[in-house]
């Protein structure tokens, strides 16, 4: 993820190539583990085991873009959190999927440019508290 003048942005990498994924002007750029740019699409089709990355990135988009006002630190904690479809949440625990199960969040971070911070959790959000460290 990126913080540029021009607003949100994140590089979407592959063995192969490099893409950028920006916000088109909604202000907030969202990614969980499937590639979203057009031209490389096509690498999911490998990843089969990816596939329980859609619906997460569809709940995130969900929780961040029905907020009124500037999203806030607390509002993205929360919604880092989020185990509606668990065991296929967002917030990932292992669990006994055959296939599927050892699939688990092992971090999550949240950066705020603007306070020259950045929030990250060892582990689950839900279980681990953010830790803030400074930028500048």
């Amino acid at each position: 993820m990126l913080a540029t003048p021009q607003g949100p942005a994140n590089f979407e990498v592959t063995l192969d190539d490099v893409r950028l994924l920006t916000d088109n002007g909604s202000g907030i750029v969202t990614h969980t583990n499937h590639c979203l740019h057009p031209d490389l699409l096509p690498i999911n089709n490998q990843f089969p085991e990816l596939i329980e990355s859609h619906p997460r990135k569809a709940r995130i988009d969900a929780l961040l873009t029905n907020q009124n006002g500037p999203l806030t630190i607390d509002q993205l904690k929360t919604a880092l959190r989020d185990h509606d479809n668990h065991p296929k949440s967002i917030c990932r625990h292992a669990n006994d999927h055959p296939q599927h199960g050892f699939w688990e969040t092992v971090f999550s971070v949240i950066l705020d440019p603007s306070a020259g911070q950045m929030h990250v959790t060892r582990g689950t959000p839900c279980v681990q508290p953010y830790e803030t460290y400074s930028l500048n």
